[in-house]
């Protein structure tokens, strides 16, 4: 008699459509949203967002279609870059061809006294 168990392999399959804003400070801390289909929802915890290559974007929630991250501090500090974003699922990772952020000097908050 055969003990009856089985393997189940599940792959999700997702997809990136745009992100939200298209620019930010040099200095991060920009709120990013990222619109898409077929993100697992409950699994925020294995899925990794990449801005370059060399920031990061601390996921704050997802749903099925969406994914809302804070971009961290300091990593492209005093560039003015446009860069391709880049979300990842444990091994598999979606670019979207039309999806750059720029990190822009010219929206750096800017103290002045009156």
């Amino acid at each position: 008699m055969g003990t009856g168990i089985s393997t189940l392999t599940i792959t999700v399959q997702f997809s990136v459509n745009s992100i939200s804003p298209s620019s930010g400070s040099i200095f991060g801390g920009t709120q990013l949203t990222i619109i898409g289909t077929g993100f697992p929802q409950g699994y925020a915890q294995i899925l990794s967002v990449n801005i370059g290559g060399k920031a990061w974007c601390n996921v704050v929630s997802m749903t099925a279609t969406e994914v809302i991250c804070n971009i961290e501090q300091g990593a492209y500090q005093g560039v003015n870059l446009s860069v391709l974003v880049m979300l990842r699922i444990q091994l598999q990772a979606v670019l979207c061809a039309t999806c750059y952020f720029t990190f822009d000097s010219n929206l750096v908050p800017k103290i002045t006294q009156n």
